[in-house]
């Protein structure tokens, strides 16, 4: 069972790798990118629209920004820009109700008792008054969303526990958060981090797979077995992350090193290699 879960890894591979290197080598449309890349994800707050403001005490670095305050001539409600780091996270918290609009990167939503939702930009969050909820950035990507405070008639905001470091990485969001939804990989990405396979909430799919990674995946996906000796490559050291993976490789004949010694664990894998992994 084991070796025919290595072949239908292989196979789910091939395809992502596909996805990685037709990214890397090839210059897309604006329509292609939206489409394919998963280009949702913002480095930094340079990339976003509109300015961050002060910072707030978030859970990690976060800002906010005011755009329109409650008044009575045209009757709007408060409205706020809302700008979270990496990782940053609001605390669990309720209100008298509120409409978020993303305008950019990808981040979290949860409601109590729910798992938690991927959210990115275009979506729109509806948030019933007394709705015990938290929000914030994905580990990849600084998040950004217009608030507008509905029910003006029920102000202030109620907080309640801190989402901890342990409990950011537990998510139970289904699936990577860069991948977009319809994107050809999509499926082969999500079997793959549901068998963990590969790991993680970022799959990168602009950066090229490398041979580590490749080697990694295959290993887990083999039950990540005990390991006799080392295949002893000139550039893995003993406490590398991915030195048990490297010399299972070797071992089995899925991956072999380079005539000079070395594995090449940071090398992209090529289409000639991706051949010889199929073999």
């Amino acid at each position: 069972m084991k070796r025919k879960r290595v072949f239908a890894t292989l196979a789910m591979l091939a395809l992502l790798l596909s996805a990685c290197s037709a990214a890397a080598v090839s210059e897309p449309s604006s329509a292609q990118t939206a489409a394919v890349s998963g280009d949702d994800a913002v480095a930094s707050r340079e990339g976003l629209i509109f300015p961050i403001g002060m910072e707030v005490p978030f859970n990690g670095k976060g800002y906010l920004a005011p755009m329109i305050a409650n008044e009575e001539v045209y009757n709007f409600p408060q409205t706020n820009n809302v700008t979270f780091g990496p990782g940053a996270r609001s605390d669990w918290h309720t209100h008298g109700g509120m409409v978020i609009l993303v305008t950019g990167g990808v981040g979290y939503y949860q409601e109590e008792g729910k798992p938690a939702q991927i959210i990115r930009q275009g979506d729109v969050l509806e948030i019933a008054p007394g709705v015990k909820h938290w929000h914030g950035g994905s580990a990849g990507s600084t998040f950004a969303h217009i608030s507008v405070n509905t029910n003006p008639e029920r102000p202030g905001v109620e907080w309640f526990d801190r989402i901890s470091d342990v409990e950011y990485r537990q998510l139970e969001a289904d699936g990577f958060t860069d991948i977009p939804e319809g994107a050809y990989y999509a499926e082969a990405a999500k079997w793959c981090r549901e068998q963990g396979i590969l790991t993680g909430t970022v799959f990168n799919g602009n950066t090229p797979m490398t041979r580590a990674t490749v080697a990694d995946a295959l290993y887990r996906a083999e039950g990540s077995p005990a390991v006799q000796g080392s295949a002893g490559f000139s550039d893995i050291s003993a406490g590398s992350a991915y030195a048990n993976a490297a010399s299972w490789a070797s071992a089995s004949g899925v991956m072999s090193g380079y005539a000079d010694g070395r594995f090449g664990g940071s090398d992209a894998v090529t289409r000639q290699r991706r051949r010889g992994l199929r073999r």
